[in-house]
């Protein structure tokens, strides 16, 4: 999903893909629900950008090599955004990589 808003993925799976299994990338108001992505080359999840997302109830499982330093959720520059209820595990370089994203105040 690419320069959108309100876009939503549920239900699905993607799995095995070349790249990311999911990418969001200048976008507003995203959801992903309840969506299987494991086995994936590179981040299962890769939020860019991307604002106000809600990411819920979704699998995050094997996805991503150590040399690229990929990671269940990836996170640079999202803001405003929920992430509840996901598993992840597996994945190489471990669950969420925040790189990039504002702390809340008081946190580091």
């Amino acid at each position: 999903m690419h320069d959108t808003r309100g876009a939503r993925l549920a239900c699905s799976c993607v799995a095995n893909s070349r790249g990311a299994g999911v990418e969001v990338e200048k976008s507003v108001g995203s959801a992903l629900a309840d969506t299987a992505l494991p086995g994936n080359a590179r981040d299962g999840l890769d939020l860019r950008y991307a604002d106000g997302s809600q990411v819920t109830g979704n699998r995050l499982f094997g996805n991503g090599t150590v040399a690229a330093r990929d990671s269940g959720i990836t996170l640079p520059q999202v803001d405003r955004s929920w992430l509840t209820r996901n598993r992840i595990r597996d994945n190489a370089d471990g669950l969420v990589d925040r790189r990039g994203t504002p702390s809340p105040p008081g946190q580091r």
